[in-house]
């Protein structure tokens, strides 16, 4: 039970992640991410919705950067949507 309520509560932050990304809301977007990264390191979808950002927004060396810095190498990360989605980002900006 606990697993699935950690889980519930990981993707909660990254739906948060989200929103704020439409809102371009950093502060949010700061907090939910470290909450998030804090609970489980090795999903990519909340570096993904970081990533995201910056290329939203079209700061695209902040998002080379970002990856760069704290994007953990995809063998670490789970979740190959998103590290595809990682890498995509990355090869367009």
């Amino acid at each position: 039970m606990l697993d699935q309520e950690r889980a519930d509560r990981y993707y909660d932050y990254v739906e948060n992640m989200e929103k704020a990304r439409e809102k371009q809301d950093v502060d949010a977007l700061d907090k939910n991410y470290k909450a998030a990264v804090k609970m489980d390191s090795s999903n990519a979808q909340a570096y993904y919705q970081y990533a995201a950002y910056y290329y939203d927004i079209g700061d695209y060396d902040g998002a080379i950067d970002f990856i760069h810095d704290r994007v953990p190498d995809d063998g670490d990360l789970n979740e190959d949507e998103y590290i595809a989605g990682i890498y995509d980002i990355y090869g367009q900006s």
